[in-house]
């Protein structure tokens, strides 16, 4: 059952409930249906509003700024560089609110989180293998067939075919689709195979309530048990009769709360509520008791919530925070009719620098490692990655139909730190050339497709052929200071890390069951526990981390 402020007549206590899951976005909606599925009593928290399908689409600013999270585009506080991320906050989380651009879990990644010690990663594991097709089959994943692609994306397979280099029909989860053009706003028919229309439905009707409005404030730890921190040390050293004393003492604390170690403790609002600023909205208390609790709001939520709820015994949460950092490059053309907000966006990628192909003997670590989409937006988007203001801009705006777009998305390798009110980020010299790089091919792409100017994420700065493409590396003297200049205009809807996994409780938040390793019963699963950013769209890799943890947590793994 869907659950909004409308339902309730006062505030509500909720007990009895085997798992509370935080967030109903691509690993909450999964977690949600395999765990109801098992028999289990599943709450989920939606800070975010529910949406029908029949109230998506089509209304490009209003539901821009009411599926994505109200701080979206607040950038992070970095010494050199910004960064604006994107995050989506509704009944379906960032899902609804994307291009639905699909890639599996990358072999590589697992390698290396194998290496990092996460052995049930390697690619040795024949489960993770049925994961990957388990996840295609439900949510329908299929290439976009190449009569679908719109003029931005056939721009972007024709210069990658003059170019040489490789490109690919990026795969959807979507078996018909009506091409309007508006993924961003939610999918009005129905059709995409979002965690709205698939594990959060499949999950209502295995009995699982989804709170939506429902913003969490904190998780109160009822009694400790033995697993948990500092109790397991005490126990590791102690006698037999130290340890049994110390046990007789948790089972006395436990006793009164009948095996509901947790309360959650939520505010629910009417998130669609509109009012006037500054006028706070009514809310109704909201409290949760469970025996478990699974934290799935996002690699910026999740470590916030914990660390509202003083739940950072090791000091680890919130570290370890990382982006895919992405450029947009706009070109304009002088004939040709693009219209790239029309049809299907992101159809096309540009793969021939992905991190997978690390081991081809092209592959140079220290600038390849990102992959470019045929990536148009909608009027307001371009408005505001267009140079100029005044009359140059509105020039330019005019121009729209005839205005592609292309975005370069590196596999990030930068270190910061999320805290309760900032996101501490700098991209790393790496990333950085890889930027440069990558910037400099897109518009050499657009220049080889007729393109007679070109709009690096840099403000004012204009291509007017390629031997102008040397002006990306932005050089302050003998220095390149590319894309580290906080004027420049970087991205990303690919957040990881704040509660990585790891095998150490020194190093990591939670183990590879992402579990707390400090506090047992207490999971963090989405893209914060992830160890390494993953190179590709992530959708379907924190599904697939989500749907590994479901039989880890059921023990069937």
């Amino acid at each position: 059952m869907i659950i909004e402020k409308k339902h309730l007549t006062g505030s509500r206590n909720l007990d009895n409930v085997d798992f509370c899951i935080i967030g109903s976005g691509a690993a909450g909606g999964v977690l949600a249906f395999y765990l109801s599925r098992a028999g289990k009593k599943v709450v989920v928290l939606e800070k975010g509003a529910y949406w029908p399908p029949e109230e998506l689409g089509m209304r490009e600013v209003a539901l821009s700024t009411r599926l994505l999270a109200a701080d979206t585009f607040k950038p992070t506080s970095g010494q050199y560089s910004r960064v604006n991320i994107l995050h989506g906050e509704c009944y379906g989380g960032g899902t609804v609110s994307s291009e639905s651009v699909t890639w599996d879990f990358p072999r590589v990644i697992q390698e290396d989180w194998a290496k990092l010690g996460l052995t049930s990663y390697s690619p040795d594991n024949p489960k993770l293998e049925e994961y990957r097709l388990e996840l295609r089959r439900l949510l329908e994943v299929q290439p976009v067939a190449d009569e679908h692609h719109n003029p931005n994306n056939q721009l972007l397979k024709i210069a990658c075919q003059r170019e040489g280099i490789e490109w690919a029909s990026v795969d959807r989860p979507c078996s018909f689709c009506m091409r309007c053009g508006f993924c961003t706003q939610g999918c009005r028919y129905g059709l995409k195979n979002d965690s709205a229309n698939t594990f959060l439905k499949w999950a209502n009707q295995k009995g699982a309530d989804v709170y939506t409005g429902a913003e969490v404030t904190r998780i109160r730890v009822n009694y400790p048990e033995a697993g948990d921190w500092p109790w397991s040390e005490k126990l590791r050293p102690a006698n037999p009769a130290r340890k049994a004393e110390i046990e007789r003492q948790l089972q006395t604390r436990q006793a009164p709360h009948q095996g509901h170690k947790f309360t959650v403790e939520a505010r629910m609002t009417d998130r669609k509520q509109r009012l006037p600023r500054g006028v706070e909205p009514e809310a109704l208390s909201l409290t949760v008791k469970a025996r478990q609790v699974i934290v799935s709001a996002g690699a910026i939520a999740s470590p916030r919530i914990l660390l509202r709820s003083g739940l950072n015994t090791n000091g680890r949460v919130g570290k370890d925070f990382t982006l895919h950092s992405g450029a947009f490059t706009l070109a304009r053309f002088q004939d040709s009719v693009i219209d790239c907000n029309e049809g299907i966006n992101d159809t096309v990628e540009c793969t021939h620098y992905m991190d997978f192909h690390r081991d081809r003997p092209y592959f140079e670590p220290e600038r390849h490692g990102f992959f470019i989409e045929a990536a148009g937006s909608l009027p307001w988007g371009i408005a505001n990655l267009l140079p100029g203001s005044g009359t140059q801009h509105l020039a330019l705006i005019k121009d729209y139909r005839q205005i592609g777009g292309m975005e370069v998305t590196v596999k990030g390798d930068g270190v910061g730190q999320v805290t309760e009110d900032a996101i501490l980020y700098d991209i790393s010299d790496h990333d950085n050339e890889r930027l440069i790089f990558g910037s400099q091919l897109v518009a050499k792409l657009f220049f080889r497709v007729g393109a007679v100017e070109c709009y690096p994420s840099f403000p004012g700065m204009v291509l007017r052929s390629p031997e102008d493409i040397k002006l990306i590396e932005n050089r302050q003297g003998r220095r390149r200071l590319g894309f580290k200049n906080k004027q420049s205009h970087l991205h990303s809807g690919h957040a990881f890390g704040g509660c990585i996994m790891g095998r150490d409780r020194k190093s990591s938040v939670v183990d590879e069951r992402c579990e707390m390793h400090d506090l047992k019963g207490l999971f963090v699963c989405d893209g914060s526990s992830f160890p390494t950013t993953v190179g590709v769209n992530n959708c379907l890799s924190i599904m697939f981390v989500a749907r590994k943890t479901a039989d880890q947590i059921l023990g069937l793994a």
